[in-house]
């Protein structure tokens, strides 16, 4: 039998949130979960979080459920796709906190 989570974006705006989540996910790594899961929510996207999970897991697999395929269809000034990921790489990083 196979395991799974699902992985949230930290659209509670706590600070720390995310980190929370990476935390929880590198655990359930050890733990022997297989697959971890994300999706789009509240102008975060799903891959961002993911490629972060990648850099900090060895073998855990990571899937997207939700990916709104309108925000990344090539339009003049490329804009709300830009945000979402930036929304996201930014929860994550120092700088916007």
């Amino acid at each position: 039998m196979r395991t799974a989570i699902g992985i949230g974006g930290a659209g509670s705006g706590r600070s720390g949130a995310f980190e929370e989540v990476v935390e929880f996910a590198v655990e359930a790594e050890k733990l022997g979960v297989d697959v971890a899961w994300s999706a789009e929510a509240w102008g975060y996207d799903a891959v961002a979080p993911l490629a972060y999970l990648g850099a900090r897991t060895a073998r855990l697999q990571l899937g997207t459920g939700i990916m709104q395929i309108s925000a990344r269809v090539p339009r003049p000034g490329g804009f709300s796709w830009r945000r979402s990921a930036s929304s996201s790489l930014c929860e994550r990083s120092c700088r916007c906190k």
